[in-house]
C-alpha cells in the first residue's frame, strides 16, 4: 500500500509541475488578448475621439451628453453603442493597467480577477507548451510543491483514518 500512496504523491508532483510551468505561458496569453482587444476598440473608438477633441476638447462624456440631448433621434440612437464602446475601451484600459505588475500581480489578477469574457476566450484558445525559462520553472516547483504537499497530507490523513477503523474493529474482534 505504501508504494501506492508514494506513487500517487509523485504523480501529484509531477501533475504540479506540468500545472505550474503553464501559469506564466497562460498570463502572457492574457496579456496578448487584452492588447489585441484593446487595439481594436481604439481604432473602431478614434472616430469617435477625433470629434471629441474637435468639438468638446477631448471630453468623451460632454460628446455623449450632447448625442443624448439632441432632437434628432438618430443621434439619440447613437448613444447606446457610443457609450458601451467607450466603457469597453475604459474597462480594457483598466484591465491593461492591471496587468502592468510584476509577475505575481498578473498572475493573481488573471487568476481571481480577470474579464471573465477574455479569460474563458484565452483558456478556449489556449495551446500547452513547456516553456523553460526561469519563471516557469519557478512556477512548476512552486505547484508541484504545494500539490504534492496537499496530496502527501491527505493520503497520511486518510491512511490514518483506516488505521483507526482497523484497530477499532480489531479490538471489537478480540472481544
Amino acid at each position: 500500500m505504501s508504494f501506492i500512496l508514494d506513487n500517487i504523491a509523485r504523480l501529484a508532483f509531477a501533475l504540479g509541475i506540468l500545472v505550474g510551468v503553464q501559469a506564466p505561458n497562460v498570463v502572457t496569453q492574457y496579456e496578448q488578448r487584452v492588447a489585441a482587444h484593446l487595439s481594436e476598440v481604439t481604432r473602431n473608438f478614434a472616430g469617435f475621439q477625433k470629434i471629441a477633441n474637435e468639438h468638446f476638447r477631448g471630453n468623451i462624456d460632454q460628446f455623449i451628453s450632447h448625442h443624448e440631448k439632441s432632437a434628432d433621434p438618430v443621434f439619440k440612437a447613437e448613444v447606446v453603442p457610443i457609450r458601451k464602446l467607450w466603457q469597453r475601451l475604459q474597462h480594457l484600459r483598466a484591465e491593461q493597467a492591471a496587468l502592468s505588475g510584476g509577475f505575481v500581480a498578473k498572475l493573481t489578477h488573471v487568476a481571481f480577477s480577470a474579464d471573465p469574457d477574455l479569460h474563458k476566450e484565452t483558456l478556449n484558445g489556449y495551446v500547452a507548451t513547456v516553456p523553460l525559462t526561469t519563471t516557469a520553472i519557478a512556477c512548476g516547483l512552486i505547484a508541484a510543491f504545494l500539490l504534492g504537499t496537499f496530496v502527501d497530507g491527505l493520503l497520511a490523513g486518510l491512511n490514518a483514518v483506516f488505521d483507526q477503523l482497523r484497530a477499532r474493529r480489531h479490538r471489537r474482534h478480540r472481544t
